[in-house]
C-alpha cells in the first residue's frame, strides 16, 4: 500500500513537471515568435517605400524551439524578462511599440535644425539616489532642458565585453545641440565616473577616450580579440576613432 501510494505521488509529480515544461516551452515559443514579428515589422518599415512585405515565420520558430534541449530552454527562459503577476497584458500595433515617439508629429524637430545630443547613463543601486540627483542638478545649473527624460531600473550585467547592463538605475536625457552642450556632457561624464557608473555607447556622441576606458573594464579583453580577428585594422568607424577603441592604433 505504501509503495503504491509512493508510486502515485511520483506519477503526479512527473505529470506536473511535464505540464510545467510544456507551458515553459510554449511561453518561450510565443516570446520568440513575437521577437520575429517585431523584426519583420522593422524590415517592413525599412523597405516600405519599395513595397517590400516581410512575414514572420512563427511556425518555423516553433519547430526550431521544439528541437532544443530542455536545459537550453530553461536557460533561455531564465534570461527572458517576464510580466509581473499583478501586471496587465495588452496587444498593440508594432509601430506603436517600436516607435512610441512617432505618436508626436515631427518630434525630432523639437530641438531645432541643430539637432540634439542623447545621454544615457547607468548608476549602481548603491549610488542611484545621490548620483541621479547630482546629474539632474548639473542639468538644472546649466539651464539645459530635456524634453524627453526616462528613468528605469536595470537587471543583470550583460555577457558582452562592452555590454551596457547591470543592477542599478538608468537615466536617459536629450539635450538640444547648442553652445555649452559639450561642457554639460563632459560634466555629466565626470559625475557618472564619480558614482561608479557607465554611459550607453549606442546613444553617445561626446564621451572621452579616458572616460570610456574607465567605465568599461573589459575593454583590454575586447581589444585583444579585435587584434586577433582584424590585425590589419580594417574594421574602423568614427566612434572607434573618437573613443580609441582599438587603443593607440
Amino acid at each position: 500500500m505504501a509503495l503504491h501510494t509512493a508510486q502515485l505521488a511520483d506519477d503526479r509529480a512527473a505529470k506536473h513537471d511535464h505540464h510545467a515544461i510544456a507551458e515553459r516551452d510554449e511561453l518561450i515559443v510565443r516570446q520568440l515568435a513575437e521577437m520575429t514579428t517585431l523584426e519583420a515589422a522593422a524590415k517592413n518599415r525599412a523597405g516600405h517605400g519599395a513595397g517590400v512585405v516581410v512575414q514572420p515565420h512563427a511556425e518555423i520558430v516553433r519547430l526550431h524551439f521544439r528541437c532544443l534541449p530542455r536545459a537550453l530552454l530553461a536557460g533561455c527562459l531564465a534570461a527572458t524578462p517576464c510580466r509581473p503577476a499583478a501586471g496587465r497584458e495588452r496587444r498593440v500595433a508594432y509601430d506603436r511599440f517600436l516607435y512610441p515617439l512617432d505618436a508626436i508629429g515631427d518630434w525630432n524637430r523639437l530641438y531645432g535644425r541643430r539637432g540634439f545630443h542623447q545621454f544615457q547613463a547607468l548608476l549602481p543601486e548603491s549610488e542611484g539616489r545621490t548620483g541621479i540627483r547630482a546629474l539632474l542638478e548639473a542639468c538644472a545649473a546649466s539651464r539645459a532642458a530635456s524634453f524627453l527624460a526616462v528613468l528605469k531600473t536595470m537587471g543583470r550585467e550583460g555577457a558582452g565585453l562592452l555590454s551596457f547592463g547591470g543592477r542599478g538605475y538608468t537615466l536617459a536625457l536629450d539635450f538640444p545641440a547648442r553652445p555649452g552642450s559639450d561642457d554639460l556632457l563632459l560634466a555629466l561624464e565626470r559625475l557618472v565616473l564619480d558614482h561608479g557608473g557607465l554611459i550607453y555607447l549606442a546613444k553617445d556622441s561626446r564621451l572621452s577616450p579616458a572616460g570610456f576606458a574607465a567605465m568599461y573594464p573589459r575593454l583590454p579583453e575586447f581589444r585583444r580579440i579585435l587584434a586577433e580577428i582584424d590585425p590589419a585594422g580594417r574594421m574602423r568607424s568614427d566612434m572607434e576613432r573618437r573613443l580609441k577603441i582599438r587603443g593607440d592604433v
